[in-house]
């Protein structure tokens, strides 16, 4: 079940109600403000490019979101009142969480009420935390540009254990709805930081950059390997995440 969460991003907020409505010339005040490149919202701890058509305004150093694309990823009914020119957003109502039990070849798997099963894969929301005991690694959000092509994958890996530790980006792989993609051809974009040893108690927060995914993707499966003790002669555990849109 998706629970309400309080949200975060690294930068100042003000909020910034963008209704359509027939709107009195009168009340109208123009400003000038920019349009900030690149931004993305961490919303209940998934990772969410912004809407091109409802953009993050910057106005007097402060950064003005949308409110209906915030609280609409927030599960949340967003509405408009003319007469009172006021606008209301409307959290759903929890509902008691149903969890079923699946038997798979002496195996049993609990799976949530909105996990999507597909033969012997279970695929989850978005974030995603798997703990090997001596590290915990997480999925966190997705993202996909058409200006530059390229996915983003945002995943974060945690040392808990003695040893040190390195996520192997060059054979990442994600496949969706059975088509794989790689690691964009262009190494400039891949994220260097990956590339140096993550020490007992340190973490990581990176990306993974990836070949564009199409816009209508359903099911994703994202391999990445992780080397133990950081050297490419040492052992390297595969780490499987399904997930769903």
């Amino acid at each position: 079940m998706k629970k309400i969460k309080s949200f975060a991003m690294g930068f100042t907020l003000g909020v910034a109600v963008m209704i359509t409505s027939n709107v009195i010339a009168a009340n109208i005040t123009k400003v000038e403000a920019f349009i900030p490149q690149d931004v993305t919202f961490k919303i209940d701890g998934k990772v969410v490019a912004q809407d091109p058509n409802l953009p993050a305004l910057n106005y007097k150093d402060s950064t003005y979101v949308p409110i209906r694309f915030i609280s609409e990823n927030m599960g949340a009914t967003v509405g408009w009142d003319v007469v009172k020119r006021q606008v209301s957003v409307d959290l759903p109502k929890p509902e008691p969480e149903v969890v079923e039990v699946i038997k798979e070849v002496e195996k049993i798997v609990y799976v949530d009420s909105e996990d999507a099963v597909d033969g012997n894969k279970v695929y989850k929301d978005l974030p995603i935390t798997i703990n090997k005991g001596t590290y915990i690694i997480s999925l966190n959000g997705i993202s996909r540009s058409q200006v530059d092509n390229k996915t983003r994958l945002y995943i974060k890996l945690e040392n808990t254990g003695d040893t040190k530790i390195q996520l192997n980006q060059s054979d990442a792989k994600l496949t969706v709805d059975g088509k794989e993609y790689g690691m964009t051809k262009v190494f400039g974009d891949w994220d260097q930081k990956w590339y140096n040893d993550i020490n007992r108690n340190d973490s990581y927060d990176g990306t993974l950059v990836m070949e564009l995914i199409p816009e209508d993707y359903k099911y994703c499966t994202l391999t990445v390997p992780v080397r133990i003790n950081g050297s490419a002669s040492d052992k390297e555990e595969i780490i499987t995440f399904n997930f769903k849109k």
